[in-house]
């Protein structure tokens, strides 16, 4: 079965994205990391640039995700960079996507090209995309967390979707594949849906097709999209506070 573009969905009070937890960059990471390379011996000052260089990519790959959000014009509520922690493990969410009738977990790709083509022997042909079994279970930690905050129906926990953002150029070697996406759920983890691979591009399409007719029956009111996102920043605060096995011996105390 496949998703396709359906109609846009709007909400009275949600009528285009949100930050609620704005996308920032890695200033600090790089002034940081530049003070070093500016003291450092010569011999040591190319793995401070490299560095600094793999930081900046990461930054502008985030920054077209970010404008792909905007341009959606979608009713969602957007946190960027959200720290989850639970029995599945725990792990950093580069976007969380609240909408009206799905979740997406977004995980954006820091692989290259070629790294993308190396395929492990023991796995074969038919193994998973790199980085899709991790978008499946940054998804996965992410319900376990919405489950806790009591504002998550049962029919929406049917509809968290991870997404893994390709860059340019494993979408180049990937070939283009747009306008439809996989409905099935996850292998892995068969409370969620399977881990969709699209381009910066598609991201819109995706949203705007989920949105659609098609997932109209798990609708979210714009007030307990607001709780949850509310209930996140302060789980993400805990999490980052707190050591990773805090929240795997006790619910936390957040209203």
């Amino acid at each position: 079965m496949a998703l396709f573009f359906g109609s846009r969905n709007r909400r009275e009070g949600l009528d285009g994205p949100v930050f609620t937890k704005p996308f920032s960059g890695a200033e600090d990471a790089i002034r940081a990391l530049s003070e070093k390379l500016d003291a450092a011996p010569p011999q040591t000052k190319s793995i401070f640039r490299d560095a600094i260089e793999s930081i900046r990519e990461k930054v502008r790959r985030r920054k077209s995700v970010v404008e792909a959000l905007v341009e959606s014009a979608q009713p969602v509520l957007i946190l960027f960079d959200v720290n989850v922690s639970g029995k599945a493990g725990s792990s950093r969410i580069d976007f969380v996507a609240l909408g009206p009738s799905y979740i997406l977990a977004i995980r954006v790709s820091d692989l290259r090209a070629e790294d993308a083509r190396a395929e492990p022997e023991d796995f074969g042909p038919k193994a998973p995309y790199p980085g899709v079994i991790d978008s499946e279970e940054n998804a996965k930690i992410l319900l376990e967390a919405l489950r806790e905050s009591g504002h998550l129906s049962g029919k929406i926990q049917r509809n968290v979707w991870p997404v893994l953002i390709l860059s340019d150029e494993e979408d180049r070697e990937r070939g283009n594949t747009g306008g439809s996406f996989s409905s099935e759920f996850s292998r892995v983890f068969p409370d969620i849906r399977s881990a969709q691979v699209i381009s910066c591009r598609e991201l819109a399409g995706l949203m705007e097709a989920l949105g659609g007719p098609e997932y109209a029956s798990a609708d979210i009111s714009a007030k307990k999209l607001n709780a949850m996102s509310t209930f996140l920043i302060n789980y993400d605060e805990e999490v980052t506070t707190c050591p990773a096995s805090y929240r795997t011996q006790k619910k936390p105390l957040l209203q």
